[in-house]
């Protein structure tokens, strides 16, 4: 067992295999919106690591008829310490 850290964590997704699919390879970030259905600005922040919306990754799922591990994963957690009370 792993020991237990004090404090909040925060756990990154990543869409790294979303953007390995070979399909998607090549692709700029405005293309790879228009086969999904989404916007551009969404692919480039499913790019960067930033938060989206569930309702986004049920559509990017529903488009690729694929499930949501399918184009995502937890990539490493961060530990904050707990504010003293």
């Amino acid at each position: 067992m792993y020991p237990q850290k004090e404090g909040i964590k925060h756990t990154i997704i990543s869409f790294e295999p979303l953007f390995h699919i070979p399909a998607f390879r090549g692709m700029t970030d405005a293309q790879i919106g228009k086969k999904l259905g989404i916007a551009t600005q969404t692919v480039r922040a499913m790019r960067y690591n930033q938060e989206v919306p569930f309702d986004t990754i049920r559509a990017v799922c529903h488009a690729l008829e694929c499930q949501p591990g399918d184009i995502m994963k937890a990539i490493f957690a961060e530990y904050f310490p707990a504010k003293d009370e």
